[in-house]
């Protein structure tokens, strides 16, 4: 039993990608690269519906039209009423990426430490973070290393990367 999360994207929901893409001045290899970068992708075919959405509306964060996109329901809308349907997938913001970015440099590592990478993948069953979900298990994450990190120190000193590996 395949939820509709996992289903294929729909044809209205490629549809508004290559539109979108249009609108925002991207060529074939632009779209592609940024499916990749965002969604960790390289065909479009490979998407799900609910990656579809999530691409759909980082798209609209990068400045295409505002139109709200709902791709988990088989009936694609521009238009809903409500404000905050449960099914809306929400991009992780801004100020959970610098907060994420933040407390990486306070336990020395990025993006790409492996060991960053494996507890995330443990945490949210991915290497990237794309949803405001998964930023807050990152956040989480990162608090709880942190602290361990913190209460291992001595007092008036800085740990590294190498010694928050070791927490």
């Amino acid at each position: 039993m395949t939820s509709e999360q996992n289903w294929p994207l729909s044809q209205p929901q490629l549809r508004k990608i290559w539109v979108t893409a249009k609108e925002l001045g991207w060529d074939d290899a632009k779209l592609h690269q940024e499916l990749e970068r965002v969604i960790g992708v390289t065909s479009l075919r490979n998407l799900s519906r609910r990656d579809a959405k999530l691409f759909i509306d980082f798209m609209v964060s990068e400045g295409a039209t505002s139109g709200r996109h709902f791709a988990l329901s088989s009936q694609v809308s521009e238009q809903r009423p409500d404000p905050m349907p449960s099914n809306l997938i929400e991009l992780a913001t801004p100020a959970q990426q610098r907060y994420i970015d933040e407390l990486l440099l306070a336990v020395g590592w990025s993006r790409q430490t492996d060991y960053f990478l494996g507890c995330l993948k443990k945490a949210t069953g991915r290497t990237t973070i794309r949803t405001r979900k998964e930023a807050s298990a990152a956040i989480t994450l990162l608090k709880q290393v942190t602290d361990r990190i913190l209460e291992q120190a001595p007092e008036g000193t800085a740990p590294k990367g190498g010694e928050a590996r070791r927490a």
